[in-house]
């Protein structure tokens, strides 16, 4: 009997922590995740810029660059060989772009212009994560690259002058003089894994940057003064991942 409650004494602090001993390695999980994305254009600014000299009678002041709201959403996997070590690939939808603005002067009247562009992708990352710590709560780091599928875009715009406003619209596609078809990208980031249940609570941050021109100008000539446009893109992300037996 003392033998008993003695040894269930020295168990009680590892209640708390029995799921990952639990695991045999190598196992499977597959769960979603989604997030918040901040997403930019590299130089984006700078071509609209170019793009707006010359124009008669009319005056812009620089074009500012922000990043803007946009989602992210999919199913990620993992395949961990060992406590420390696992593999994460993922199908997500995907949005990219940015967000601009600027002031318009004409005459005696002054107004502005604020543009929004979004891109829309089928991105496969395929990430290597390297877990810390012991217990139920892990640190990670992890990254990887990624390829990024073109499905289409929008760019809009909202003009104000004096007191009136007017919205533009664009579709963006796939084609010459239009969009690129694939993205190829770079993508780390850390985050935790929390065990819950039947398997991981996630949160991440991560950076993600193209190194694809989103522009395809086919044959068409290419201004010396235009540089190429890369997503540049935060992202905060949370999902589960259930376990697989």
């Amino acid at each position: 009997m003392k033998k008993t409650i003695i040894a269930l004494l020295l168990s009680l602090p590892f209640v708390g922590f029995s799921q990952s001993s639990d695991y045999v390695y190598p196992h499977f999980k597959l769960g979603f995740r989604g997030g918040l994305n901040l997403t930019s254009l590299t130089d984006f600014d700078n071509n609209l810029n170019y793009s707006l000299q010359g124009s008669s009678g009319i005056y812009y002041s620089p074009a500012s660059q922000s990043f803007g709201p946009a989602l992210n959403a999919g199913l990620a996997a993992q395949i961990a060989f060992s406590p420390l070590f696992s593999l994460q690939p993922e199908a997500n939808y995907f949005q990219g772009g940015g967000d601009y603005s600027l002031t318009v002067f004409g005459g005696s009247t002054s107004g502005t212009i604020d543009m929004r562009v979004r891109l829309n992708y089928i991105q496969i990352p395929l990430l290597a994560k390297l877990s810390l710590g012991n217990g139920n709560v892990k640190f990670n780091l992890f990254g990887g690259p990624a390829f990024a599928f073109t499905l289409n875009g929008k760019m809009t715009a909202e003009a104000k002058a004096m007191g009136n406003s007017r919205t533009f619209s664009q579709d963006l596609k796939v084609e010459d003089g239009g969009l690129s078809s694939l993205d190829v990208q770079a993508v780390v980031g850390a985050g935790l894994t929390i065990e819950a249940g039947s398997g991981d609570f996630i949160i991440d941050l991560r950076y993600i940057r193209g190194f694809s021109d989103i522009n395809n100008y086919g044959n068409m000539p290419i201004p010396s003064f235009i540089k190429p446009n890369y997503n540049s893109v935060i992202g905060i992300n949370v999902g589960y991942l259930f376990y697989i037996p």
